[in-house]
């Protein structure tokens, strides 16, 4: 009966043995047919444990690699990021929300940049951290941000006095080719 075990073990260890190696050479073909094939960049390994980990968050189609631009913006210190944009021709600061769907200005902001909503425009209902508000919706030309522009930005402007800050959310960082949070710095791409 010993001998027995002694081969079922040595049978198990073998199939161990081939399924961690098979697992390796099929992501190792995987890889080389992703690049050969498609352009695609095969899937990043895990990072080791000992590193800080990079936030990355990806949209589906990046720029050629000659057309890509990048800024990268600093935390303020209580590690929020805020961003000069340029929008109507006028730089206001927003803050980067990921959790916003929306670029959402406030009811000033929007009236520097020569957008003025009526109060029948307020047609959407909005849950926000600050509660439940209305906002009027507009598609804004252009967002520069340093080299970076992003044309027909869906966004929102927010009943006067339901927000203090205008906010920089996914209608503008969707349409990047990528963004990261790499050794505290918030990094765009286009």
């Amino acid at each position: 009966m010993s001998s027995i075990l002694k081969i079922a073990i040595a049978i198990c260890c073998l199939a161990l043995a081939a399924t961690s190696f098979m697992t390796h050479q099929g992501k190792a073909l995987l890889s080389r047919h992703l690049t050969e094939n498609t352009g695609e960049n095969p899937p990043a390994a895990a990072p080791p444990a000992n590193l800080a980990p990079v936030v990355r968050a990806t949209t589906q189609q990046a720029a050629p690699a000659s057309l890509s631009r990048a800024i990268s913006l600093d935390p303020d210190k209580f590690g929020h990021y805020y961003a000069n944009a340029e929008l109507n021709g006028r730089t206001i600061a927003l803050l980067v929300d990921t959790g916003a769907s929306y670029v959402a200005l406030t009811a000033e902001d929007a009236r520097n940049i020569g957008i003025y909503p009526s109060d029948s425009d307020f047609k959407l209902r909005m849950s926000t951290a600050n509660g439940e508000s209305r906002a009027a919706p507009v598609t804004l030309s252009t967002i520069r941000l340093g080299g970076i522009s992003i044309y027909d930005v869906p966004a929102i402007v927010m009943q006067p006095g339901a927000s203090t800050t205008s906010l920089l959310g996914m209608s503008f960082l969707k349409k990047l080719s990528g963004f990261e949070v790499a050794q505290g710095r918030l990094v765009l791409h286009q």
